[in-house]
């Protein structure tokens, strides 16, 4: 017969109970407790997509149609080159078009990138003219 010592027992039961507690915590349910109150349901990235054009606009002409590039920081989740924003127009009218992003970048020339949470970013919409986006338009990615 082995003796185990009371501390050997009192560790092996605290290493059960952690184990046990972290489970709970991280995996139980639905992706446990702590995944609830701050884990990946309430990421901000994973809701829709939210921006308030800045008072930089500047409406282009090209080959392909007009555009305008909408500067301002990313309020709420993310979006990438080719998705689609959403937006109501000055004059009330439901808007949609795909975008490019461009960071504002500190040196060299911008490089398309995703657009997330706290960015500076340059929003080139396709399709939209002169009147049809101004200071304080919402952008978003979902359109509601």
């Amino acid at each position: 017969m082995q003796i185990i010592s009371f501390q050997c027992l009192r560790a092996l039961s605290v290493d059960v109970v952690l184990r046990w507690q972290v489970d709970l915590l991280f995996n139980s349910g639905n992706m446990g407790i702590l995944h609830k109150l701050f884990g990946a349901e309430n990421s901000p990235e994973l809701e829709a997509f939210r921006m308030k054009a800045g008072k930089d606009i500047f409406f282009i002409q090209s080959a392909k149609g007009p555009s305008a590039i909408v500067a301002g920081v990313v309020e709420n989740g993310s979006i990438s080159s080719g998705e689609r924003v959403y937006f109501i127009s000055p004059g009330g009218k439901k808007m949609t078009c795909r975008i490019e992003v461009q960071q504002v970048g500190e040196n060299g020339p911008p490089k398309p990138h995703v657009a997330s949470v706290g960015m500076k970013v340059g929003l080139i919409l396709r399709g939209v003219d002169r009147g049809e986006v101004e200071e304080g338009t919402l952008l978003s990615g979902s359109p509601q």
